[in-house]
């Protein structure tokens, strides 16, 4: 009987020895969330505001792969697998065939360290329609070679998932959630590009104490073999509404919107003719206020904007 208490007491202390630190929630409300540098002299064991970088305990993880602990080396080292710090471009993931040495991770044992996620707490109290926007960078790139005995063809990515609390599984956001570092099945996205992904969470994410979204670095297809490639995680916005309660509203008066959304090119129609101006997510003007009824996208970039109306209106679109 002892030895089976024993064993138990033992069980809960290596579940609770593998763990991660879930980072303390940005108040959505208060107005967006970004990151946007992170400097590769940042000491160890320091994080962005209300984000976390973790460890993983697969060489070559897939996208349902759990952290095992938190990052806690320096964000400069050249060595094995890292995160690491750059700067106007945000952060850089690899991996290797070696795992990290123990100092790597918090909250584990030391063995199997592997890189890794990012992931950011939210307070989305009094928030609706949060909309996710980030960069993934391609860091280096090469030939894709799938035979022996230099081969280079292991395919990776940058997914962005969500769910609700601090426990459980993620799930991917919907639509546009995976950077990836191939083109195709035989060639490499070349060196330096940066793809724009944005999507809107569930409404079950809205109104929530905590809603946590993390960006995970992961094998996208099982291949040969040869060196991972760098990917980066650049420029993350998250936005969101604020749910008013109207209690007297002209019943005649139809609600504005605009269509399709998201856009990939083309006009963004509104569904009245109004005066507006559009602005990006950092509030920079892109055209003058104008009376229509409708506007064209094709000079835009990949990410969020809005239409603001004479009235005091303001609607989110994505141009994708």
């Amino acid at each position: 009987m002892k030895k089976n208490i024993l064993f138990v007491l033992l069980f809960i202390i290596q579940i609770s020895v593998f763990a991660q630190t879930s980072p303390a929630p940005f108040d959505l409300s208060s107005g967006t969330y970004t990151f946007t540098n992170w400097d590769s002299l940042s000491p160890a064991l320091t994080y962005p505001t209300n984000l976390m970088f973790h460890t993983l305990g697969n060489q070559n993880p897939d996208e349902n792969t759990p952290a095992n602990g938190d990052w806690s080396c320096t964000y400069d080292t050249l060595n094995g697998c890292w995160i690491r710090g750059k700067g106007t471009e945000g952060i850089a993931f690899r991996n290797t065939g070696s795992s990290q040495i123990p100092a790597c991770m918090t909250n584990g044992t030391g063995a199997s360290i592997y890189v890794g996620d990012a992931t950011v707490a939210l307070n989305t109290t009094a928030c609706e329609n949060i909309t996710v926007s980030w960069i993934g960078r391609m860091l280096n790139s090469f030939n894709f070679v799938n035979t022996p005995p230099n081969q280079v063809s292991r395919f990776y990515g940058i997914a962005c998932q969500y769910r609700i609390g601090t426990t459980g599984a993620f799930t991917n956001v919907p639509g546009n959630y995976l950077f990836v570092c191939n083109s195709d099945s035989a060639t490499y996205k070349p060196l330096g590009t940066a793809d724009t992904l944005a999507a809107v969470l569930p409404d079950t994410c809205n109104n929530q104490p905590i809603v946590e979204i993390r960006w995970i670095y992961h094998q996208t297809a099982q291949n040969a073999g040869g060196p991972r490639p760098i990917i980066g995680l650049d420029d993350i916005n998250i936005t969101r509404d604020i749910v008013t309660t109207v209690a007297t509203q002209n019943k005649n008066t139809k609600a504005l919107f605009v269509y399709p959304n998201p856009i990939f090119s083309g006009k963004l129609s509104l569904s009245n003719a109004t005066n507006f101006m559009v602005v990006d997510i950092l509030g920079q003007t892109i055209n003058k206020a104008t009376f229509a009824k409708e506007f064209s996208v094709d000079h835009l970039s990949k990410g969020i904007y809005f239409v603001k109306t004479s009235e005091g209106e303001i609607l989110k679109f994505i141009k994708q």
